[in-house]
């Protein structure tokens, strides 16, 4: 979601402190144009154990789709 930058330090009624620092990190990550592939995956990993919690292994991408699978692997890589 699309949101204005504020001071961080000002009235955030839609958001606690906490989710705006999260909200600028990733905006900050995903300009970043010269991430290696392992960086990219670790942060994907990252952000998603952050979103989403911990992953399910009964759900992992077939290994032959091997950027799903990846990505998946990478998520796991944060479980706890």
């Amino acid at each position: 979601r699309d949101v204005p930058r504020s001071n961080v330090t000002g009235n955030l009624p839609a958001m606690t402190m906490l989710e705006r620092f999260f909200y600028d990190a990733t905006t900050e990550v995903k300009s970043m144009k010269n991430l290696g592939q392992g960086d990219q995956l670790m942060l994907y990993g990252l952000y998603k154990q952050a979103t989403e919690g911990d992953f399910n292994d009964k759900d992992a991408p077939s290994k032959l789709n091997i950027v799903a699978y990846a990505k998946h692997n990478s998520w796991g890589k944060f479980v706890g």
